[in-house]
């Protein structure tokens, strides 16, 4: 279906509605609109570093790798441990 089609299909189910409803419409495609702006300005900066690894030697990467890991189970113990504490 074209997104002519389908936009047209939106916009006849919003004239259906009741007139009092169309405020919490309007606030819906308001609030998704700007989700939908908002993620794609965070994928820009994110992008910028794909394929930064692959400059990387593989002892470099994997000492990266296991540094990862070895902070991971770090933070989870940590976390394990504050929340088993209870005051």
């Amino acid at each position: 279906m074209s997104s002519s089609i389908e936009r047209e299909r939106v916009i006849e189910e919003i004239r259906r509605l009741p007139e009092n409803r169309l405020d919490e419409i309007y606030s819906l495609l308001h609030f998704f609109r700007i989700g939908l702006e908002t993620s794609r300005d965070k994928i820009k900066p994110i992008m910028q570093f794909a394929g930064a690894w692959s400059e990387m030697s593989e002892d470099t990467f994997a000492d990266f790798m296991r540094s990862i890991t070895t902070r991971r189970q770090e933070a989870s113990a940590g976390r394990r441990i504050r929340e088993t504490n209870i005051d």
